[in-house]
């Protein structure tokens, strides 16, 4: 298509009208799974390629998707990205996961967007039955000033690192294999944390922490 405002009114939707494209084969995986294969995308200056297994009644009940996603400049396609990555920051995203009821199973994603970057994968399970979560994280910013909007207030000119592994047992989570490191501050260390309840007035929790300045 020429627009995509010409499909759907994109008021109050922080996105730019740009031409699209897409193509891909469909079919049924059975009578309440959509599955799309082969689908290529293309919005603007941003390109995709993927498969798609979702249900027909409650999408957000079931499904399955793996994407390769990039584009030479995110702000095209979201103006108000501007604020945080600049004018003319790419992106790239590679990853998937599936999702089922309340769970969410994310395999190997990666997101770069201009020099910050993100990595991530293992399972989610909403409250409250939260056993089984187990998710790990590695991300990095090359200067926090990239936050100064978020935070709203200024921010120092110093990269940021992140490694982090989450884990939930019973009604606790447990932080295990964190290592922040700020400009030249390193904190390392472990943290369990177990949010009020029926049996505990006041979350509490307990944290060994190594910190290098």
């Amino acid at each position: 298509g020429g627009s995509l405002s010409g499909l759907v009114p994109l008021d109050g939707i922080p996105i730019a009208d740009q031409p699209f494209r897409v193509a891909g084969q469909l079919s049924f995986a059975d009578e309440d799974t959509l599955a799309v294969n082969d689908l290529e995308a293309s919005y603007g200056p941003a390109s995709a390629r993927g498969e798609l297994q979702l249900s027909v009644t409650d999408p957000t009940a079931a499904g399955e998707i793996r994407i390769e996603a990039e584009g030479a400049s995110l702000t095209s396609i979201v103006p108000a990205a501007a604020e945080y990555v600049g004018t003319d920051t790419g992106f790239r995203i590679v990853g998937g996961g599936r999702w089922q009821t309340e769970s969410l199973w994310l395999q190997e994603t990666s997101l770069r967007v201009g020099e910050m970057t993100l990595d991530v994968q293992g399972e989610v399970h909403a409250p409250p039955d939260i056993t089984g979560t187990a998710l790990s994280l590695d991300a990095s910013l090359p200067s926090l000033r990239i936050l100064e909007v978020a935070a709203g207030q200024p921010l120092p000119d110093e990269p940021l690192t992140v490694q982090a592994e989450l884990r939930a047992e019973d009604d606790a989570f447990q932080l295990s294999g964190f290592d922040l490191k700020f400009g030249r501050s390193d904190v390392s260390g472990s943290a369990a944390f177990q949010p009020a309840g029926e049996t505990r007035e006041v979350p509490t929790i307990n944290a060994q922490l190594i910190g290098e300045v």
